[in-house]
């Protein structure tokens, strides 16, 4: 049981998706970092509130690092499709080990995004103690499984790596003897789960809050629907190793990183999606591939700053000030009564018996 592996056949796959994750983590990575720099001198003029600052900036930094860790991995990305992989043991293990960890820590590190995600809303300072308690529970577990998951990778009696032969071709492999096979893979798609819906309930909690606003809510409910995809997606991935390791031994390693490497695009693709088209055309501008406008308002940058007031043009400023107030009114209505001034208002034409006068 399982999908048909013929190492000849998945490779194109696996190549495309390679230069497809390198390409999109790094065109996110060059819009972000400019847009870092763009914001820095900006966000301090719009905003007094240093919480939101620190948070604004926090959320920079983590998807800088996001973006960076993906690019970074492309190295052994391209040794996917220059080494021997399939014939060879010890490459084949190697990269096994190799692109599980590097999976585990890229989505821990989109974690910690959805995380600084959640915190630049203002609904998040009633609910701080929850917001540290799942910040603590994602970096301890994650962190658990990342080392474990290397460890058991690395050393394990149970675990073997072989070249076999699947369809006429030599395919890297991966046979685990005893029974349970499948469960160190179920405790991850658990915990990972677990996790998951975690961040997704501080990602609603703006929705959920009364401090809402019309402009906010359209990037919190942004956020939902690309966080559920990315969870959705990683979800799926998780599940067909566990099936894989229940029913079809022995594991196809190239095989099993493929459907990572998708997943990863996903999962990239997904959380760079919570900032708005008008946050990466402000790059663009930058870069001086378009001439026209962008907004550069809380709506372009992706962070739910502090509503700004509206400008009151000169006309207005000197409408208003020649319009007496309430309070001048007031002490122009005392003074006159003190002089037995009368205050009732007039008709400039009275009637009286002998005609009209003035």
């Amino acid at each position: 049981m399982g999908l048909r592996y013929k190492p000849s056949e998945w490779a194109p796959f696996r190549h495309f998706f390679v230069l497809f994750l390198v390409i999109l983590s790094g065109f996110f990575l060059a819009c972000h970092v400019t847009n870092y720099f763009i914001e820095r001198r900006r966000v301090r003029s719009r905003t007094t509130r240093l919480h939101m600052l620190d948070n604004a900036f926090r959320l920079k930094r983590d998807i800088i690092a996001y973006n960076s860790f993906s690019v970074l991995g492309s190295p052994a990305h391209i040794l996917l499709i220059l080494l021997p992989v399939e014939s060879s043991l010890k490459p084949c293990k190697d990269m096994n080990i190799y692109m599980t960890v590097m999976y585990l820590i890229l989505n821990f590190l989109a974690y910690r995004v959805l995380l600084s995600k959640a915190a630049v809303y203002d609904a998040m300072t009633q609910y701080s103690s929850r917001q540290r308690i799942i910040f603590w529970i994602v970096h301890v577990i994650n962190v658990a499984i990342i080392i474990i998951v290397f460890l058991s990778t690395w050393n394990s009696n149970r675990t073997q790596t072989v070249i076999t032969q699947s369809i006429g071709e030599n395919a890297c492999a991966t046979t685990i003897s005893g029974d349970g096979r499948a469960t160190p893979a179920i405790l991850v798609a658990f915990v990972d789960l677990g996790v998951s819906l975690a961040c997704l309930y501080l990602l609603l909690i703006p929705i959920l809050s009364q401090q809402r606003s019309s402009l906010n809510d359209m990037g919190a409910f942004r956020n939902v629907g690309w966080a559920l995809v990315a969870i959705i997606s990683t979800l799926g991935f998780l599940c067909f190793t566990i099936v894989q390791l229940s029913v079809s031994p022995p594991v196809y390693i190239y095989q099993r990183i493929t459907l990572g490497l998708i997943d990863a695009c996903i999962n990239v693709f997904s959380v760079n999606m919570f900032w708005p088209a008008g946050y990466y055309l402000r790059a663009f501008k930058a870069w001086g591939l378009i001439t026209w406008n962008v907004e550069t308002t809380q709506r372009s940058s992706g962070v739910p700053l502090s509503r700004k007031r509206r400008s009151v043009t000169p006309q207005e400023t000197k409408r208003r000030s020649l319009r007496p107030s309430p309070t001048d009114l007031t002490s122009m209505t005392t003074l006159m009564h003190h002089q037995n001034v009368s205050v009732t208002p007039r008709s400039p034409l009275t009637v009286s018996g002998s005609g009209i006068k003035g």
